[in-house]
């Protein structure tokens, strides 16, 4: 008899979750909780950068974040109902830095990004994925030489001879963006790295899957049935009622949602992230372009042009007011101001799913003999996606799982 697989999770973890499932000729019933747009990853700026995957941004880390909070104009904020609720998991997530900064901890992020890069470009090649992966760089800029000179040195102590990056002048910053209209900035370029649409690369993926039989359900999980230490059944939104051998919670930050019927506490809150769509004309960027002191990522995809920031710690019914799309207009057009004429399409928020020592939670649960998570990828979710989602199939499969990733065990949290 063929085992069956209940995934949760409708974005790209849970999808490549689905995937290698499937190859691994498992039945799997994959409960998105909605179509692609309603995914983390449908309003990010769709990187696949490497050198931007390790701890680097500035607010990683209570003494930077607060530096960031206290900025006038800043992409770091902090909800008074998160201070009062989450302010613990905060203070473990900036006592966790050690973690998060070790050579194990940056060689884990790392691995699963790489690897991730290498699966993505295997599936285009063969031509089980339909989307175009663009290799033409990021370009990193900033203002502020010292800044600049920050990354610069932990980029050498993190990646050094890993990832490929160049110091690049104001001259070279100008001649790689002509639309740029400012002098004095400076920059780190990457030049092996680029992205990928990621409102395409989520709809690739889905095709991908239902073309190997994966039921996919649009709909949301209400709750779980249990009987001791086992998952008996799955009861959504909807009532119906669906059984499996085990499952697989990769939900990113609606994780917590789905573990309370479990009456399992999930370390994982919500950082939350805006992106805005504007139409493009005949302006376009040559590569997607980081503005490193403003927060701001700038992508370019076919017919629009795509702007993200915000690092924002609000609760799950979180709703982005119209400043946080002003500010990244704003800042964006500081830099490159045929942004402010382009018409404004969509606006998208996303909720990234943060864990106190930024490392995933990918395994087997200490506490359901047959509840496997994967989540916690936080902002490097689309990047990590298809190593995750194969780690957590090996998982299930009871398949070897390197003992590289044993970091990633969901008992250091005890669920």
């Amino acid at each position: 008899m063929v085992s069956r697989t209940l995934v949760i999770g409708g974005g790209p973890i849970g999808a490549f979750s689905t995937y290698y499932l499937k190859k691994a000729g498992r039945e799997v019933d994959w409960i998105t909780g909605g179509p692609p747009s309603k995914s983390a990853a449908w309003a990010s700026a769709g990187l696949v950068g490497i050198g931007l995957s390790t701890p680097l941004p500035e607010y990683e880390g209570l003494s930077s974040s607060i530096k960031w909070l206290l900025k006038k104009d800043s992409p770091v904020k902090l909800g008074l109902g998160f201070m009062l609720k989450d302010l613990g998991w905060f203070y473990s997530y900036s006592k966790q830095r050690d973690t998060i900064m070790s050579d194990r901890g940056i060689r884990t992020q790392t691995n699963l990004s790489l690897r991730s890069l290498a699966i993505f470009l295997k599936l285009i090649d063969s031509g089980e994925l339909s989307i175009n992966l663009i290799q033409n760089g990021i370009l990193q800029i900033f203002t502020t030489k010292k800044v600049l000179d920050q990354h610069v040195k932990q980029l050498n102590s993190l990646v050094g001879g890993i990832v490929k990056f160049d110091v690049v002048d104001s001259k070279t910053c100008l001649e790689m963006e002509p639309l740029l209209n400012r002098k004095d900035v400076i920059g780190i370029f990457f030049p092996e790295e680029g992205a990928v649409d990621p409102h395409k690369f989520l709809e690739s993926v889905r095709e991908l899957n239902r073309s190997l039989g994966a039921e996919i359900l649009d709909k949301k999980v209400s709750k779980f049935q249990t009987d001791g230490p086992r998952i008996t059944g799955c009861i959504t939104e909807d009532g119906e009622r669906l059984t499996s051998d085990s499952y697989l919670v990769a939900s990113g930050a609606y994780s917590t949602v789905v573990a309370r019927s479990l009456r399992l506490k999930v370390p994982v809150v919500p950082a939350w992230g805006h992106s805005e769509i504007r139409v493009l004309r005949e302006k376009a960027l040559k590569r997607p372009v980081e503005i490193a002191e403003r927060g701001i990522f700038i992508s370019t995809f076919s017919g629009y042009l795509k702007l993200t920031s915000f690092f924002e710690f609000k609760g799950l019914s979180y709703v982005a007011p119209d400043d946080r799309f002003s500010y990244m207009e704003r800042m964006a057009s500081e830099f490159f101001p045929f942004i402010s004429e382009l018409k404004v399409d969509k606006k998208f928020s996303g909720a990234r799913p943060c864990v106190p020592d930024s490392i995933p939670l990918v395994g087997k649960s200490s506490t359901y003999s047959n509840l496997f998570w994967a989540t916690g990828n936080c902002r490097q979710g689309l990047m990590q996606s298809a190593e995750t989602g194969r780690i957590a199939s090996l998982a299930i499969t009871g398949e070897h799982i390197p003992e590289e990733y044993n970091i990633l065990s969901p008992a250091r949290f005890a669920i």
